[in-house]
């Protein structure tokens, strides 16, 4: 039996790390999609920006 308590800590330690493992890379993916939603946010608001200038200097180049 004493021989054998060793490998039962192992798996307990080995459990609790894999646990811990878990929680770290779901806070980690969480904060890549948060970074995610923001910089597509930025993309589309420069898209529309680019859109409205190239649209008005279309306006501007039929007027001379």
């Amino acid at each position: 039996m004493i021989l054998i308590l060793p490998f039962v800590i192992s798996a307990v330690g080995f459990a609790v790390g894999a646990v811990a493992g878990a929680f770290t890379a779901h806070a980690a993916g969480e904060n890549d999609r948060q970074a995610a939603k923001h910089h597509r946010k930025v993309a589309n608001e420069l898209v529309d920006k680019y859109t409205n200038l190239q649209k008005q200097y279309y306006e501007l180049a039929s007027l001379s």
